[in-house]
């Protein structure tokens, strides 16, 4: 079997059929609910008179007779996007979002339409990209990279970046091959492979023993100046989730965030900008894959469009920047880790019952510091839980990853004080307070320090004279006190 025909009943309950050249759905995907992407290729485009999103098909069932020229599905929708390299129109028909390949006999007509006008598509047939799930996509390797970048709603990512010769899996994966043997490495694990055809980058991860983690065609730079402010965008961050992962070590992950108006999507953040912690808090990201559509589209700016249902906004979106002016970094709740800090990813560093490597938390106040100049935020009473959460981990303690997961409330007391004071204060605390830092609200600069105390000599949390320090007598009130 070279292809084969796909059903696939819409949100609305709209039946439509799909090639599927590429085997990309299996029998036991059968009533199953997935992520698919359509493209319609030879599509004969008409303008609408007036808004319209929706798809007519006249299919109830894999038994109903086909003829695509007798019965053709129509699609009606709202063009969000425009690939000139490749005439392609991408439009919301309402269920989600559909590619269409304008006709090659109608490409004069390409450039008479724009972003914002609806449009009705007719294909000469309509092929099934990929189907997945959202939220496995992750791991490393081919099936990685296949998943993530050539299987995707927007396309096939190589074939879109680098032009015709990268239509098929294999040519890819020669492309992959060649880009790995004479990339160039521009930092730790990072290559990069200029293709010779199209004078575009590929960009690879390879991990310390040779594996090659994952690649995917690299997008330009962001521009400096207006554009670039032009493409800062306010969003919530939802969620963050490992996206190229290989032997615990995360390359790449994927931040699900939330604009104004609700809508959610996926976007990649190659360079680990987000931070669990920022889960949950507004910021403001610069979309990369929004450059490359307002330089092909001209323009200087555009609204913003993202189908709930994709794993990505577009071809290769990706997070370059996240500003938050007036946020401080750490804004997060937590505890000052203090081992393991030799591994790269800090979700991995560590704290243990004993504090190793960490006497106290000190808060130095160089300046006047009232309520509105950014005092660190504590909760009270947070170093008793903390400790009785540290104490069953014993010397091997438990990273700020396990914390984020097992704690997300962070050892919430109820309760919370500022570390106010006039220049000159400074607050001694216990090593296991829960604190965060927050934004200077005031008219002057917050000058502090915060650094480590290294203990002479280990803690002792049993010590048979009984003469314990302050902090060794928390931790053992805390143990003895019930959950």
């Amino acid at each position: 079997m070279y292809e084969q025909l796909v059903f696939i009943e819409l949100q609305d309950g709209t039946i439509i059929y799909l090639f599927d050249a590429d085997g990309s759905s299996k029998d036991e995907m059968v009533s199953t609910i997935k992520t698919v992407g359509v493209l319609a290729y030879g599509a004969q485009v008409e303008k609408l008179a007036s808004p319209a999103k929706g798809v007519e098909s006249k299919y109830r069932s894999p038994e109903d007779a086909i003829c695509i020229e007798r019965e053709p599905t129509l699609f009606f929708g709202e063009i969000v996007d425009i690939d000139k390299s490749h005439p392609t129109f991408y439009i919301d028909v309402g269920t989600g979002t559909v590619g269409a390949a304008h006709r090659r006999s109608e490409r004069d007509s390409f450039l008479d339409y724009k972003i914002g006008d609806y449009i009705c598509v007719k294909g000469l047939r309509y092929d099934l990209i990929g189907a997945w799930d959202l939220d496995d996509t992750g791991g490393s390797g081919w099936v990685h990279i296949v998943a993530n970048h050539v299987n995707t709603p927007s396309g096939n990512q190589f074939y879109s970046a680098f032009g015709l010769d990268y239509v098929y899996q294999e040519e890819v994966k020669d492309l992959i091959m060649i880009g790995a043997r004479e990339g160039v490495e521009v930092r730790k694990n990072v290559y990069q492979y200029r293709e010779l055809t199209s004078g575009r980058t590929l960009r690879l991860l390879v991990a310390d023993n040779g594996y090659l983690v994952t690649a995917h065609p690299e997008t330009s730079d962001i521009p400096t100046g207006l554009l670039k402010k032009n493409l800062a965008v306010p969003v919530r961050i939802v969620s963050v989730r490992p996206d190229a992962e290989y032997r615990g070590t995360v390359y790449t992950q994927v931040v699900r965030v939330e604009f104004a108006d609700g809508i959610r999507a996926s976007v990649f953040d190659n360079d680990l900008l987000c931070t669990p912690a920022m889960v949950g808090r507004g910021g403001t990201v610069v979309l990369r894959m929004l450059v490359d559509m307002l330089e092909k589209s001209k323009i200087a700016e555009q609204r913003i469009y993202a189908e709930p249902a994709l794993p990505l906004l577009e071809v290769n979106g990706r997070i370059d920047a996240i500003i938050v002016p007036d946020d401080p970094g750490d804004a997060g709740w937590h505890i000052d880790v203090s081992f393991g800090t030799e591994s790269p990813d800090f979700l991995d560093w560590r704290a243990n019952i004993f504090s190793r490597g960490r006497a106290l938390l000190m808060l130095f106040l160089f300046s006047d510091v009232g309520d509105e100049d950014a005092p660190t935020r504590i909760r009270p009473g947070s170093h008793l839980a903390v400790a009785r959460y540290l104490a069953p981990a014993g010397e091997a303690g438990r990273s700020l990853r396990d914390m984020l997961a097992d704690r997300p409330d962070w050892f919430d007391t109820g309760r919370e004080a500022l570390a106010t004071g006039p220049a000159g204060t400074v607050y001694l605390c216990h090593p296991f307070l829960v604190h965060a830092a927050q934004a200077n609200r005031g008219k002057t600069a917050k000058f502090m320090a915060q650094p480590a105390l290294l203990p002479n000599v280990p803690l002792q949390i049993d010590r048979a004279d009984g003469a314990y320090t302050p902090v060794e007598l928390a931790i053992r009130v805390a143990m003895d006190q019930p959950e």
